[in-house]
């Protein structure tokens, strides 16, 4: 595989998913969340792509791929992973990390797959909870009709748009997405509260295997008691809090969790302690 990261586009039953590609090595698998795309992770590649292979797909309805009229249901998300590891021809055991929502897929694909999995890494996840404010969808012809048509102007504008944290690739993924994906997703992965069920077997099957727990201290976008909750599914986890709110991987230009890679990851992150790393509860 290039050292640069290359798109593949994978057909599936429902369409194609488009993958971010780059590296040669132990693969490791790379999920975004619920505004990122495969493209969010394109800051981590110069770190590891020289051992690894790194596989960033945007999710089924997101970013680049294409956008089915259908549930995205937990099993769609999870069958679709299985799906893109067989197109990829991905076998044996594999590192999988999670960045918020993407945490809870890889969460889930870890609970149904602890025999493939390597090690865990869980970014600045909330943990799935009961929704207290729905999104709302248009209503009528007049609704559907505006929704439909700033669905393809807004595209158009990324090039303009600006961020101090976020890549413009990612700007423009994010305003591919559809209201169906996001909402249908966001409500089958983060809240439903009967995924924590699913979540709860992890510390029985990934006994063992090196588990991260990847946290800000001031991020206000996910509930304040993430943390906690994901440390009691994962008690045996690694626990490290930086600086760099919800989008501490982009602030921290992915060193932490890159430094997680290249170490011996059974082993503490002793270098970071300075920067907030503590042990787990």
């Amino acid at each position: 595989m290039s050292m640069r990261w290359q798109q593949r586009r994978v057909r599936l039953p429902w369409g194609r998913l488009s993958v971010q590609v780059a590296g040669d090595g132990a693969p490791l698998l790379l999920l975004h969340g619920l505004g990122g795309s495969g493209r969010y992770w394109a800051g981590i590649g110069p770190l590891l792509a020289q051992n690894r292979t790194l596989i960033a797909p945007d999710l089924a309805g997101f970013g680049r791929s294409d956008k089915p009229a259908i549930e995205y249901t937990r099993d769609f998300h999870v069958g679709t992973i299985e799906a893109l590891l067989a197109a990829l021809a991905v076998e044996g055991r594999l590192d999988v990390a999670g960045h918020s929502m993407g945490g809870i897929l890889a969460g889930l694909f870890a609970a149904r797959h602890a025999d493939r999995v390597a090690s865990l890494a869980v970014v600045a996840s909330p943990f799935p909870r009961r929704q207290t404010h729905a999104f709302r969808t248009p209503r009528g012809f007049a609704g559907r009709t505006v929704y439909r048509t700033l669905q393809r102007l807004l595209p158009l504008v990324a090039p303009v748009v600006r961020s101090p944290v976020f890549p413009r690739a990612v700007i423009a993924d994010y305003l591919r997405h559809t209201l169906d994906s996001y909402k249908k997703t966001s409500h089958a992965l983060i809240w439903d509260p009967t995924v924590a069920e699913e979540l709860a077997t992890l510390d029985e099957r990934l006994r063992g295997h090196p588990q991260l727990l990847l946290y800000s201290d001031e991020d206000t976008t996910i509930g304040a008691d993430s943390l906690g909750r994901w440390q009691e599914v994962l008690p045996h986890a690694e626990v490290v809090v930086i600086s760099g709110a919800h989008q501490l991987l982009l602030r921290d230009h992915f060193a932490t969790l890159a430094r997680w890679y290249t170490r011996d990851v059974v082993s503490p992150i002793e270098p970071l302690a300075a920067e907030g790393s503590r042990p787990s509860a």
